[in-house]
């Protein structure tokens, strides 16, 4: 019995199953076989190759996936190496405010491990961060914050909030926060140092205000010195012309000598001058004591809290201090409104003014260079509701105009090498309002001078606009 797929291939034939196939149809047969075979071999290669084709695709694709996953691990742990190292403090909340993560810096900075602290509400880890961080939907920075952690202890930082956002939503916050003891007390230090390196660069020209009134001082009391010698003289002769008078035997040789002695002292000269070299000498030694309360409380290092001061006061020894640069290119005018007690950094306000007045002084200077001319100086105080207002004006040529946008900026200066840093106005302004809340302007025409204006809050905080 023939199979059935060679009866089939018989029937194509036109050969009838147990008949004798002839010949022509055996090779026929045969020959379809063949080619059938052939057919299949070349469909087996063609699989077979694309078979290794897709192999070779997956092993180069599984290749580059063990190569993207051996980077991505590479980066992550980069990532989380430059994470542990950061020196500022990094904490990752949720939408709601909890803690997902924290870097080590942040687990010293705030007493905590994240194994402890992870879900918790922020507030419970650490207090003092007085934003709404749920609605914050832009980076928020905050300077001169005051953390307290879970143990009570406290310390200042600067503080920047920023959202983490996905597929245009907040994700959660990135809080970075940075303890600052140690930089604000060498921002002080150096605010300090650069009091003193104000007074050292004036040193001269005060070791000169000292020295006229001291010299005037020598001067009269050499003055009195000698009259006194002349006046004993007189005391003397006259002694002996009393006591001839007391013993009952008047002399007129006694008394003669004792006009004779009033004459050569010049009797009359003493008595009126004597007491005028002695009011100088008080004069002079009370402007010695004014310079030296001046550069006592110019330079007086300042004290952590803000404390009520006499502004007014304060400019006149900063006037002082400063007089050497001025007096000799412009003369000073003063201004003064009655004005309450102002809280702030005295020191500060002093160096601040010092500043603006020492730069006043040198555009007079400037100004009015190869000829006689002085220029004037004039600083305002008046009160305007919540603020006080201290003006400073110069009769130098002005501020072009082309540099005003540049006149803040550190160490920009027009002056020579070895006369300004450029650092002034900048401090000036910074400490102005930054660390008080007021505001540092200016108006200048060329040709004709310049004007700064500082405002400054009484309270010592910037008072609340009325809504």
């Amino acid at each position: 019995m023939a199979h059935p797929l060679l009866e089939r291939q018989l029937r194509r034939l036109g050969l009838a199953p147990g008949a004798p196939p002839s010949p022509e149809a055996w090779r026929a047969l045969l020959d379809r076989v063949e080619k059938a075979y052939q057919e299949f071999d070349a469909g087996r290669h063609l699989l077979e190759r694309s078979m290794e084709l897709s192999s070779e695709e997956m092993r180069a694709l599984y290749e580059k996936l063990r190569a993207s996953q051996a980077a991505l691990a590479a980066e992550h742990g980069r990532l989380q190496a430059t994470f542990a190292s950061l020196a500022d403090g990094v904490c990752v909340v949720d939408t709601d405010a909890r803690c997902q993560l924290l870097n080590p810096a942040a687990e010293q900075l705030l007493g905590v491990r994240l194994g402890e602290v992870r879900g918790l509400p922020i507030d419970r880890i650490v207090r003092g961060i007085d934003v709404a961080i749920q609605s914050v939907a832009a980076t928020i920075r905050v300077d001169d914050a005051r953390l307290e952690r879970v143990d009570g202890c406290c310390f200042p930082a600067s503080l920047v909030l920023a959202p983490i956002w996905h597929d245009d939503v907040v994700q959660g916050t990135v809080l970075v926060f940075r303890d600052v003891t140690r930089h604000r007390q060498i921002e002080l230090e150096l605010r300090q140092a650069q009091k003193l390196e104000s007074v050292g660069r004036l040193a001269a020209g005060i070791a000169h205000e000292i020295n006229t009134p001291i010299q005037f001082v020598h001067d009269s009391v050499t003055f009195v010195r000698d009259s006194m010698v002349d006046l004993q003289r007189v005391v003397a002769a006259f002694r002996l012309a009393n006591r001839s008078i007391l013993d009952g035997a008047p002399s007129a040789g006694h008394a003669r000598a004792a006009a004779d002695a009033e004459r050569d002292a010049d009797l009359d000269y003493a008595l009126v001058h004597v007491p005028k070299a002695l009011d100088r000498s008080l004069e002079g030694l009370g402007r010695v004591a004014a310079i030296v309360r001046s550069m006592k409380e110019f330079a007086h290092p300042d004290q952590r809290e803000m404390a009520s001061v006499d502004l007014n006061q304060a400019i006149l020894n900063t006037l002082t201090i400063a007089r050497n640069e001025y007096r000799y290119v412009a003369d000073v005018e003063t201004d003064f409104a009655a004005l309450p007690r102002v809280t702030c950094h005295a020191g500060e306000i002093n160096q601040a003014i010092l500043n603006i007045v020492v730069n006043a002084a040198h555009a007079i200077a400037e100004a009015n260079a190869g000829s006689d001319r002085r220029g004037t100086i004039r600083v305002r105080t008046r009160r305007d509701r919540d603020f006080v207002e201290i003006a400073v004006s110069d009769t130098g040529r002005g501020i072009p105009a082309a540099i005003r946008h540049r006149i803040f900026e550190p160490f920009f200066t027009t002056k020579e090498v070895g006369r300004g840093t450029g650092q002034g106005l900048p401090i000036s302004r910074s400490v102005i309002e930054d660390r008080h809340g007021g505001s540092l302007t200016f108006e200048s025409v060329e040709g004709t001078g310049t004007t700064f204006l500082i405002r400054l809050p009484i309270a010592g905080v910037r008072p609340s606009l009325p809504a």
